[in-house]
C-alpha cells in the first residue's frame, strides 16, 4: 500500500512546527514517517531542532525533504535568544513566570532546561511567530516538550505532545504542567495512559492513543525461498532494556539443539559488553554484530529472517521500551516475533496469535518459544500473517497519520474559533 493521501482530502496549508531532539536521529524514524505523512496530508512542516545534528549517513531518505526546513541552534540563535532572554525577564510577566517555574519543578533536568529557556527559546518563539506556524508538536515529551510548552507560553502557539517510553519512565519532569499547558496529548500506548493516570494522576480522557505506524510500502512482504540456516534478527541500540543479553544466553542453550544464524543490528553502551558475552558464551560462529546499516538493507534483513526476536525489559533505573517500532517493521514484513510483557509490547503482539510473549529475563523460556517457532514453519506462517494484518489495520503510518491530522485539525479550529 503506499501513502494514503492520494484519495483523501488535502487540508489548507496550514504551517505546524514539529519539536525534535536532534533532526534527523535514528532513533527517531518514527517521527520522520509521521511528519512526511503530514504533509502528504497537505500540513506545511516546520522541524526545529534543539540539537544540532547532520544529515551525513541518514538513514531515512524521507529526513531530506525536511532539510531545508530545519532550524538549527548555532552561535547566532544563541546569541539572539539569550538577548531576547535578558529583555523579556525585565518586561515579560509570562517570561518570569517561565522562569519561576522552571527554577522551581525541574529537578536533575534544570541546567538543560536554563539552556533552552535561556538560549533557545525566545528565538524559536520568535522564528515560528513570523513563520506564521499555527501549531507546535513535540514528539517526547520530556525537553521536546518543554520547549513547546515555553514558546506557547510566549505566543500562543497551541501545542501537543506525543508520550512514547523514557519520556515519561525515566527522563520526566512537569507531566502535570505540560499536559495542563496542551491542546493535545497523545499517547503510543494504552499502557503509557494506565501509567500517567498511576504516577502523574493524569485523568485518561486528557490522552488520546495513536499507534506509531509503519510505512507499508516500504515494509513489503517478500516472498522468501528455503534457507540452508533459519536466521534470527534483532535490531535497537545497544541498552540494557532491549534484553539483547537475554537472547544472547537463549542462543546459548538454543544451540544444543538447533543449526542457526542471530544476526543483532545496532550500537550503542552495550555493545563490547554485548560482544564480551557473546564470546564468553562461544558464539562467535553462529551471532553477528552489525551497525550502521542502511535502511534498504534492514529492510532486507527483516524480509529474510525466520523469525524476529526482542526480549524487552524494565531496568533497575526504571527504563523500559514502549512499543519497539522494530516489532512492528518486522510483523510487516509478515515474520513472528517474540517478544515479552513489558510496556506496551502485548498491544502489539498477543501471544499465540502475531508471535510469542515470554516474561522478561527468562533465557530459558525465550528459547523454549524459540524452539517452538523454529520447529514450526506452519505456524510461523501464520502468525507472519497475522502480524501483517494487525500492523495494516492498527499500526500503519496511513492510519495513525490520518487520526493525527484530524486531531490537530480540532485543535485549530478550537483555537481560530471555526
Amino acid at each position: 500500500m503506499s501513502s494514503s493521501t492520494s484519495s483523501t482530502h488535502r487540508r489548507p496549508a496550514h504551517r505546524i512546527a514539529y519539536i525534535t531532539t536532534a533532526f534527523p536521529w535514528r532513533s527517531e524514524t518514527a517521527v520522520i514517517k509521521e511528519m512526511h505523512e503530514l504533509e502528504e496530508l497537505g500540513y506545511r512542516i516546520q522541524v526545529v531542532s534543539l540539537k544540532r545534528t547532520s544529515f551525513h549517513g541518514a538513514f531515512d531518505p524521507k529526513a531530506f525533504r525536511f532539510q531545508e526546513r530545519t532550524l538549527y541552534p548555532g552561535p547566532l540563535l544563541w546569541t539572539r535568544s539569550l538577548a531576547r532572554s535578558l529583555v523579556q525577564i525585565v518586561t515579560r510577566s509570562a517570561f518570569r513566570r517561565l522562569l519561576s517555574l522552571t527554577l522551581r519543578h525541574s529537578g536533575r533536568h534544570l541546567g538543560k532546561n536554563l539552556y533552552i529557556l535561556l538560549f533557545l527559546v525566545p528565538e524559536i518563539a520568535s522564528h515560528l511567530q513570523r513563520d506564521g506556524v499555527s501549531y507546535m508538536h513535540a514528539n517526547f515529551s520530556s525537553y521536546q516538550a518543554y520547549a513547546a510548552m515555553a514558546v506557547h507560553e510566549l505566543t500562543g502557539i497551541p501545542f501537543g505532545f506525543t508520550v512514547h517510553a523514557q519520556d515519561i519512565f525515566f527522563n520526566h519532569f512537569m507531566i502535570p504542567e505540560k499536559v495542563a499547558k496542551a491542546a493535545l496529548v497523545i499517547s503510543i500506548s494504552r499502557y503509557n495512559i494506565d501509567y500517567l493516570e498511576r504516577e502523574f494522576s493524569i485523568a485518561p480522557e486528557h490522552v488520546r492513543v495513536v499507534h506509531c505506524g509503519v510505512d507499508l510500502a516500504e515494509f513489503s512482504v517478500a516472498q522468501n525461498g528455503a534457507v540452508d540456516l533459519p536466521l534470527m534478527l534483532s535490531v535497537g541500540r545497544m541498552e540494557a532494556m532491549k534484553g539483547f543479553d537475554t537472547l544472547l544466553e537463549a542462543c546459548a542453550l538454543l544451540r544444543q539443539h538447533h543449526a542457526f544464524r542471530c544476526v543483532l543490528v545496532g550500537k550503542g553502551p552495550e555493545l563490547e559488553p554485548l560482544k564480551a558475552l557473546a564470546a564468553q558464551r562461544h558464539l562467535e560462529q553462529v551471532v553477528e554484530f552489525r551497525s550502521g546499516v542502511p535502511q534498504a538493507e534492514l529492510v532486507e534483513l527483516y524480509q529474510s529472517c525466520s523469525l524476529y526476536v526482542q526480549p524487552c525489559r524494565r531496568t533497575s533505573a526504571g527504563s523500559q521500551d514502549g512499543i519497539p517500532a522494530t516489532l512492528m517493521e518486522a510483523m510487516a514484513v509478515a515474520k513472528p516475533a517474540i517478544s515479552t510483557y513489558v510496556s506496551g509490547i502485548p498491544e502489539l503482539i498477543q501471544d499465540g496469535v502475531e508471535g510469542r510473549l515470554v516474561p522478561p529475563e527468562d533465557p530459558q523460556a525465550l528459547c523454549q518459544a524459540i524452539r517452538d517457532l523454529l520447529d514450526d514453519p506452519q505456524q510461523r506462517a501464520r502468525m507472519g500473517r497475522a502480524g501483517r494484518d494487525k500492523i495494516e489495520r492498527e499500526f500503519n503510518i496511513a492510519v495513525s497519520g490520518r487520526e493525527l491530522a484530524t486531531l490537530i485539525d480540532d485543535v485549530l479550529k478550537k483555537d481560530t474559533g471555526a
